[in-house]
């Protein structure tokens, strides 16, 4: 089984790898690992700059920014993957201490590659957003619930709290587990652990929402109910957005419902009696989902942070039944290994690696991978600013690349722009309007400007499109300040057109 090992993960490290390079740019990348190089600069998250998630990933990504910083958004995802696959060796960790003894290496095995083989587990692991660094406090938390130290309690609820200083819908474990551990309390070695638990837990995120709660009152409330003032949808679409949303989960993680149904179909297992931390992992997994699903809008790749759990559930529920079923291990790991292999290949995302778009019958391929024309197109913006320079661009990741700030309230990307905020309103949170941003673009002294086709195209919160008259009045900002220098075809996410502005000198303003 050791072979079979070796292969699993040489073929995880190789799809991460090929996701790093190839994976399609997310505009997402950009914001985030801003708001990383800002922490790390001195800037506050909340106070200083808009950031619509916990203030965890600022803070780890700042604190790792020597390491990924000076190599823009390819740094950035490889740092991201790394914390990709240690959830997933956590992962497999969990699922080594759920499943019968006789059987661990063999959940390992199909956790392993239920996680860090799974293609799209693997790209949402791997482009910087909150969902690789919430796998990893997740995944850690219930494999170091399911051993036998004496302070897993208080580590478990410290994990799951920096989880949801991560990303705050994860903040639903700490109840579940909470409550599950008071009601499990009479279970021998649990005891007082609901309120061990619940002070690690506790303490820590008293540390992490407090002190930007005292620093940064309403930047923290704004941002963390963004989300929740989405506009929800009438009935017949609020069903059919969460019924595409989880056929797109079920597509995306087809062998770990295949998995579990197989362990499921073998029957009860005689031998097996699941731990109580089996049960607090799979009544997490729910609970989290319910959440994400009730969301105005449910992104299946909100899943990928709990899917560790049920992954871990699945690979013990698997083992266990193959344990009791009399075949030999090594068949059955050398199976995983080859049905895991077939399904790699098989995913939609290594089209996304190669391809553009089709157009009729005809598929149009890359000349470039995205990441590529990505840092051609920061080394363009390096070397016409000069350092401390800021950008005009609401593709962060272009700032990150080019290893530059963007204007200011433009933190968020193509998701800085409110326009039903008032001035004063928009001023303090750190956002724009129409007319703030009208007004800075006029004003400022950034020497370039880089619009896509997300700029000035999204109204939040609502992400709704921005109205044709209001986007055509920041369109003529820029062109009253700005003279265009090049363009860059198929860029980024989307693949619309980059165009590229230099600064008009100050009489030729005047002229215009």
């Amino acid at each position: 089984m050791k072979s079979a090992t070796a292969i699993a993960i040489l073929a995880a490290f190789a799809l991460a790898t090929c996701n790093v390079v190839l994976g399609p740019l997310n505009q997402d990348e950009g914001w985030y690992l801003l708001a990383g190089l800002d922490t790390a600069s001195g800037m506050m998250p909340y106070r200083d700059f808009l950031f619509t998630q916990g203030p965890a990933m600022p803070l780890v990504y700042a604190a790792a920014s020597p390491l990924w910083g000076p190599f823009g958004v390819l740094g950035g995802r490889i740092f991201t993957a790394l914390l990709g696959l240690a959830a997933a060796a956590f992962c497999a960790g969990a699922a080594w201490r759920l499943a019968p003894d006789r059987a661990r290496p063999l959940a390992a095995l199909a956790a392993w590659l239920l996680t860090a083989a799974c293609p799209v587990f693997s790209y949402f692991t791997v482009i910087p957003k909150t969902y690789a660094l919430s796998s990893l406090f997740i995944a850690a938390a219930f494999f170091t619930l399911a051993g036998a130290r004496t302070w897993r309690f208080e580590c478990a609820g410290a994990l799951l709290a920096l989880a949801a200083g991560t990303r705050i819908s994860l903040g639903v474990l700490l109840a579940v587990v909470g409550f599950g551990l008071l009601v499990l309390r009479r279970r021998p070695g649990l005891g007082w652990g609901w309120f061990r638990f619940g002070l690690g837990g506790g303490l820590v995120l008293a540390a992490v929402y407090g002190t930007f709660a005292a620093l940064a009152p309403e930047g923290l409330l704004f941002s963390q109910t963004y989300h929740a003032s989405r506009t929800d949808a009438p009935f017949l679409q609020w069903a059919l957005l969460r019924a595409g949303s989880l056929s797109r989960l079920l597509q995306g993680y087809f062998p770990m419902a295949v998995a579990a149904g197989v362990a499921l179909a073998a029957g009860r297992r005689r031998g097996f009696r699941p731990a109580p931390v089996f049960w607090l992992a799979l009544a997490g997994f729910a609970a989290a989902t319910v959440v994400h699903y009730l969301a105005p809008f449910p992104y299946d790749d909100y899943q990928t942070p709990v899917m560790p759990l049920a992954a871990a559930v699945a690979a013990a529920l698997l083992a266990a039944a193959v344990a009791e079923s009399g075949l030999r291990h090594r068949v059955v790991a050398w199976t995983l290994v080859v049905i895991a292999g077939l399904f790699m290949v098989a995913s939609p995302l290594c089209m996304d690696w190669v391809t553009i778009r089709k157009d009729r019958f005809w598929v149009e391929m890359k000349e470039t991978p995205d990441l590529f024309k990505l840092r051609e197109a920061g080394a363009w913006l390096r070397a016409n600013t000069a350092p401390g320079d800021v950008l005009l661009t609401q593709d962060a990741y272009l700032a990150v690349e080019a290893r530059r700030k963007v204007l200011p309230g433009l933190e968020m990307g193509p998701f800085s722009l409110f326009p039903d905020l008032d001035d004063a309103t928009a001023r303090r949170r750190r956002v724009h309007n129409v007319s703030t941003l009208a007004t800075a673009i006029a004003e400022t002294d950034a020497p370039v400007a880089a619009l896509s086709g997300y700029a000035f195209a999204v109204s939040c919160p609502t992400t709704d499109r921005l109205a044709p008259e209001q986007r055509e009045t920041l369109l003529q900002a820029v062109r009253a300040h700005y003279e265009p220098a090049a363009s860059v075809a198929d860029f980024g996410q989307g693949h619309t057109t980059l165009e590229l502005y230099r600064r008009r000198a100050p009489d030729a303003d005047a002229a215009n």
